[in-house]
């Protein structure tokens, strides 16, 4: 992961136009005929940005305006000469700061609701290129559900966790198997009070499986790539990727290779487990530039995945121009995940 300033946009926040569906929302996916959905959020995008500086240009006039009468006001205020200029100069000032809360009043409703419009429809058209695949039906999305701390917790990937974010939970059905991905930030409890380090963030997906053994399996896919960094005068290696899984005390390491760890307990045969066909789906796993790092865990009847992105998959484009490529990339990631996983139903 490049960083770790990465965010979960949550546009159901404090928006009650979305807190007052009743029902999950069906997805329109994108075709043929549809413009590109890239170029359609750029267009989104500068749209927004439009709206923004042309408030900041009406703002910036209400301020020098309403410096101007709040100085002439003061000015004229302790006038003693006359007793009608500290009246005009009380009304001018009070004129000024009367302007200043109504361009509060309407930047404050303004602002949200254009950006949650615009995260609202930005985030139809991603869903509507990740999921077009024809293999894939039923999709539903509802704006108001999340992914809870207990679910994550049972999961058994990551341990102390202290708190989460999701956004974007999508439902629908792959090979006649539900499944639920969603975007994804989970964070441990640190070792300080106000530490809150970020233990993954990226895209969150659960599907079932046919599977009978123990326990859990744990698969790390991680880029074995260490990078030269500088500490205290010292130079030491790190690993290039981030978000490995934290809950494997109980579990051992029953087999690595050059860029995977695989975690079960004593006496699971993992070949035989997941089998030849999806070991040869996991060699296909390619951790880039995009998918920073890959995470499996297997229960029996339960598989999750979670698969560690940066910016450009998880956040939505407000400054920076929209690059789509990551975004088609991760589509390509998601549905060869979808048929990995689909290996280990009957």
């Amino acid at each position: 992961m490049k960083n770790k300033k990465a965010k979960i946009v949550d546009e159901t926040e404090n928006n009650s136009s979305l807190q007052n569906l009743d029902s999950s929302e069906t997805i329109k996916t994108e075709t043929k005929e549809d413009k590109p959905f890239d170029q359609q959020i750029e267009e989104a995008r500068m749209v927004l940005q439009g709206i923004y500086k042309k408030s900041r240009r009406i703002s910036n006039i209400f301020m020098i305006g309403a410096v101007a009468f709040l100085v002439a006001g003061m000015v004229l205020a302790v006038q003693k000469e006359n007793n009608v200029l500290p009246i005009i100069g009380f009304v001018l000032m009070g004129v000024a700061i009367l302007s200043l809360i109504i361009q509060y009043i309407v930047n404050r409703n303004k602002f949200p609701d254009a950006t949650k419009e615009y995260a609202k429809n930005v985030t139809a058209l991603l869903n509507g290129h990740i999921f077009s695949s024809t293999l894939i039906s039923d999709l539903k999305t509802d704006p108001l559900e999340k992914i809870e701390q207990s679910e994550i917790l049972s999961d058994g990937v990551y341990n102390s966790i202290s708190q989460l974010a999701s956004r974007n939970v999508v439902t629908g059905t792959y090979k006649k198997r539900n499944f639920r991905i969603a975007d994804l930030a989970v964070y441990e409890v640190g070792e300080k009070r106000n530490q809150r380090p970020l233990a993954f963030i990226g895209k969150y997906l659960v599907y079932p499986n046919d599977l009978h053994f123990e326990d859990r399996i744990i698969v790390s896919i991680y880029n074995p790539a260490v990078n030269s960094v500088v500490e205290k005068g010292q130079t030491v290696t790190k690993e290039a990727r981030l978000d490995k899984p934290t809950n494997i005390e109980d579990l051992e390491l029953v087999m690595e290779e050059s860029n995977m760890k695989i975690y079960a307990k004593n006496g699971v045969d993992v070949k035989d487990v997941l089998g030849s066909k999806f070991f040869k789906y996991l060699s296909s796993i390619q951790i880039d530039k995009t998918l920073l790092n890959a995470n499996l865990c297997f229960w029996a009847g339960r598989s999750i995945a979670y698969f560690s992105y940066d910016d450009d998959v998880v956040s939505l484009p407000f400054e920076k121009e929209f690059n789509g490529t990551p975004t088609k990339e991760f589509r390509k990631d998601f549905e060869e995940l979808l048929e990995g996983l689909s290996i280990l139903t009957k």
